[in-house]
């Protein structure tokens, strides 16, 4: 019986978006056969809080430059609404000294997009989900 992850990916990029969900896919191909990603796309913080008023998921990657968002307050729209959902931000800014700050905004997670692999994620997300 497999488990499944039911994952929120805010990406205003499609081609983004779809790297992170073959990366998942990629994640439970080399880690675990029991494990499940369900992912919903969306590009809109907006559409995201009406996915998760509406909807369960066990974990959001949220990009930080949104058509209707940018920055440090997309994390503190997010989670105004996520409650205790876990947060990974996704950036395609070099600048390092972002993850200190999107981790005092809350978010329990910040990758670079350049450097999003399996194992990477793997780990993030193990160190991230509850019962990974």
């Amino acid at each position: 019986m497999s488990v499944e992850y039911h994952v929120l990916l805010i990406e205003d990029n499609p081609a983004d978006a779809r790297l992170l969900e073959l990366t998942l896919n990629e994640v439970a191909k080399n880690h675990s056969s029991d494990i499940v990603f369900k992912s919903r796309w969306v590009n809109l913080l907006e559409t995201a809080i009406q996915y998760i008023r509406q909807n369960k998921f066990h974990i959001i990657f949220l990009d930080l430059s949104l058509p209707d968002s940018d920055g440090l307050d997309s994390i503190d729209g997010l989670l105004a609404e996520a409650g205790r959902i876990p947060v990974i931000v996704l950036s395609g800014s070099m600048d390092t000294s972002l993850y200190d700050d999107v981790l005092d905004h809350g978010a329990q997670g910040y990758i670079l997009k350049n450097e999003l692999n399996p194992d990477r994620l793997y780990l993030l997300l193990k160190s991230t989900i509850i019962g990974f």
